[in-house]
């Protein structure tokens, strides 16, 4: 049966109801319904003449009393769909048409865009064979796992997407009397000879009609991730139905120890373990509902666990033609973990198998190294149907795409000996034996040699004599001796009778050739050196020095800057510093402080610069050196009057609150004046400078001259200052200002300083008083400067 699409099929009927319908012959121009061809479906669309009645779907056609069965409904005027619309009596039309849900069209750009809405811009990927795409994460690419074309994590750190489980033979117990569900293998390769087909009928129930196991997987979890079960299914009839394909993952745990005895009759029996406890609450789930209940599978087939009496015994459900088992080994039990159920109801018709991706993210099942897979069918209808998949073969061959990372020893191209070896760095020292679920075993056990380590003695290595045979001597941070020195440590049992607390040399004096240092005593704490000999010994006190002289000392003390005497502290070099502590500056700890010198030519990572006026700092090579800018920042925290009218007043009162301006410094400034007024009248701005700038260009925005209320009743204000080297800039006078009325004028300026320091300030002066400046009111000012480039 194939889906068929003919230009101009248009026949009429007089059928009524929802049933299949008669056809009468072809309508003038056009074609009858046996162009379609016997036994074929196609989209079809019935309407009522002279009424609002109508129907799309998918029709059969049957050339044999020439009707068409109405398959499966779409759509139809009383949005009864899947259920066919009832016809009243009457002519209707009936013709071949193209369902909008059934089409892909063309969006406006050109796009091919498919029925569900998503555009179709690349070629499909039927020449790859077989592609199994479900859930494409960001970042994952195309990868071919042996079998077929899957979304693949691109940094995954396994050699593939996981371990593909196929449903395969060949078969471990079969159907019959004594067990309904025929048991298969579970294989991590494809069996690619002859398709197989395996069915399993529903009659208005669920069913579990399919049981798929494989062997031990030698895991102690089930990885976390996505699974893809893909399936090929059909069903025998689609007819008023709804039939559906559930997937389900199981642990099967084998019988650890002892062995099972089933006793009873008819369809209820008991399953009791000899020792152990198989059937602990937390290793089964006993339930009547057989997709909630676990199994336990034994030499006869596989049987729902229905009821738990303790950890060695269950009740399971059997055929009538079930015979007891007794003292049998074989056995394992069947945990449910996670299903998957196909959505929609399964359309296509046997033998037209349609491909299900069903997809689920799990995470991690804690199992043992005997636990292996099981994945059992379960078919649901509510009617009496039967639907089939295909296993095996080259085209159809369901199987499960897992999360199981490969294991070291299934990595594709390691050597591999006979059955159960794997060779891995070479064939004589890695060799071994062991089979799934035991441990590996070497064939052949590596000889090892005790190394010789001999009996220390006394001995001279570059000038450095012990004299001891059981004595440690440990030198930390020591200078390096040359061949004309030496050290001399005596004692009766080597280093711990000499220095009972032991000899440490940290930062020691570099020894010269003509100096000769001797170490002597029972406690360690003596020190006697020649006379004008140096040696720095880390101590607690100067008493262990043993001097006759203090000039000995002195010149200990006068060749070594930094040297404290409370614990003989002494640095030979300047020290190299590692994750110093700064603080901001007290009396007691002077803050970071840079040196001012030449900038590097060469961007280097990470470098901070200072070249005695401007810090930087350079982040990458590539973005090279950056300023690290200044900030200066005044703000009036209580509102102040100006008392001096027609005279130049600093608007922030103070001279402290001019802005300071550094020799040949370039600044962004900016100026927001917030204030009121008693009177009304004009005022006038300045901004002046202590000595003249090189250029200064200003911007203004001030308030409307009815004031700054919620929807202003005139324009802004604005107006500039073009480049100037004035020391004082004067704006032209603001109208009259609205009274009682809080105004805004704000000012932005790019000042290029000139050689010598100086500062800015903004003036303003009143004809009459009561012009009040604002708390809030504030300069802000950025020094700025060119950062340069590296030189090439």
């Amino acid at each position: 049966m194939a889906l068929s699409l003919n230009d101009r099929v248009k026949e009429t009927t007089t059928t009524s109801g929802n049933g299949t319908v008669t056809l009468l012959g072809a309508s003038t121009g056009y074609q009858s319904f046996a162009i379609v061809g016997n036994g074929n479906t196609t989209y079809y669309c019935i309407a009522n003449q002279g009424t609002s009645e109508w129907e799309v779907g998918i029709g059969t056609y049957t050339a044999s009393g020439t009707t068409l069965a109405r398959t499966t409904v779409l759509s139809n005027s009383s949005a009864t769909q899947p259920t066919a619309l009832v016809f009243t009596s009457g002519i209707k039309d009936v013709f071949v048409t193209y369902p909008s849900e059934k089409s892909m069209n063309l969006d406006a750009s050109g796009n091919a865009v498919a029925f569900n809405g998503q555009n179709i811009t690349g070629l499909p990927l039927a020449s790859l064979s077989t592609v199994a795409l479900g859930s494409p994460a960001v970042n994952q690419v195309l990868g071919y796992n042996g079998t077929a074309w899957t979304n693949v994590d691109a940094n995954s750190a396994s050699a593939g997407p996981g371990v593909v489980f196929y449903n395969a033979t060949p078969v471990i117990t079969a159907a019959g009397a004594a067990n309904p569900t025929a048991i298969l293998t579970l294989a991590t390769l494809p069996v690619t000879t002859a398709e197989q087909t395996l069915t399993g009928t529903a009659t208005s129930n669920t069913t579990l009609f399919s049981a798929f196991v494989s062997a031990a997987l030698g895991r102690t979890s089930f990885d976390a991730g996505v699974w893809d079960f893909t399936i090929w299914v059909g069903v025998d009839s689609i007819l008023l139905s709804t039939t559906n394909l559930t997937r389900q993952a199981y642990t099967a745990l084998p019988l650890l120890v002892g062995t099972l005895t089933t006793t009873g009759t008819g369809t209820t029996r008991t399953a009791t373990a000899s020792t152990g406890t198989p059937f602990a609450t937390g290793a089964i789930d006993a339930s009547a509902t057989n997709t909630v209940a676990s199994y336990l599978q034994t030499p006869e087939g596989l049987y729902q666990i229905t009821a738990r009496t303790s950890d060695t015994v269950v009740t399971i459900a059997t055929p009538t033609g079930y015979v007891n088992e007794s003292a049998v080994a074989a056995c394992s039990v069947y945990k449910k973990m996670f299903g998957v159920t196909t959505s929609p109801s399964i359309t296509a018709i046997s033998p037209n198998y349609e491909q299900y991706n069903l997809l689920t993210t799990q995470g991690q099942f804690a199992v043992t190294a005997l636990t292996g897979l099981a994945i059992l069918g379960f078919v649901t209808s509510d009617a009496t149907r039967t639907i089939t998949i295909t296993y095996n073969g080259t085209q159809r061959n369901t199987h499960v795409n897992s999360p199981f990372a490969n294991l070291h020893n299934d990595l594709n191209g390691l050597q591999g000996g006979s059955s159960g070896q794997y060779y891995h760095s070479t064939l004589t020292e890695y060799t071994g034996t062991g089979t799934a679920g035991t441990p590996f075993v070497r064939q052949t056990s590596p000889s090892l040699v005790t190394p010789a380590l001999g009996v220390a003695t006394a001995t001279s290595v570059n000038g450095l004599t012990v004299t001891t045979s059981t004595g440690t001597l440990t030198v930390a941070n020591a200078k390096t001796l040359t061949a004309s020195n030496s050290i001399t440590l005596a004692g009766t049992d080597g280093i711990t009778a000499a220095f009972g607390g032991g000899l440490a040399i940290a930062a020691a004096k570099i020894l010269t050739a003509s100096n000769t240092l001797t170490l002597t005593g029972t406690d360690g704490a003596t020190a006697a050196f020649v006379a004008g000999g140096t040696v720095a010994y880390k101590g607690t006190d100067l008493s262990q020095f043993a001097s006759t002289t203090s000039a000995q000392l002195a010149g200990v003390l006068s060749d070594e800057t930094g040297f404290n005497v409370t614990g003989l502290n002494v640095f030979n070099n300047a020290p190299t510093i590692i994750n110093p502590t700064t603080a901001a500056g007290t009396t007691v700890v002077p803050s970071l402080t840079l040196t001012s010198g030449t900038n590097l030519t060469t961007p280097v990572a990470g470098a901070m610069e200072y070249d005695g006026n401007q810090r930087y700092f350079t982040n990458t090579t590539a973005t090279g050196r950056g300023y690290v800018p200044s900030v200066q920042y005044y703000t009036m925290t209580a509102n102040n009057a100006l008392v001096t009218v027609l005279t130049i007043t600093p608007f922030f009162q103070t001279a402290s609150t001019a802005i300071p301006l550094a020799a040949n410094g370039i600044y962004d400034i900016e100026i927001v004046c917030y204030f009121t007024r008693s009177v009304a009248g004009t005022h006038l701005y300045t901004l002046t400078n202590s000595v003249a700038p090189l250029s200064m260009n200003v911007d203004v925005n001030f308030s409307p001259i009815a004031g700054n209320t919620t929807t202003p009743t005139g324009a802004n204000l604005t107006g500039a200052i073009p480049t100037t080297a004035s020391a004082a800039a004067a704006f032209v006078a603001t109208g009259a200002l609205a009274i009682t009325t809080v105004h805004v004028h704000k000012f932005y300026i790019h000042l290029e300083n000139g050689a010598s320091n100086s500062n800015l300030r903004l003036n303003v002066n009143s004809p009459t008083s009561g012009f009040t400046p604002l708390r809030g009111s504030y300069w802000r000012s950025t020094r700025v400067i060119n950062a340069g480039t590296y030189a090439a």
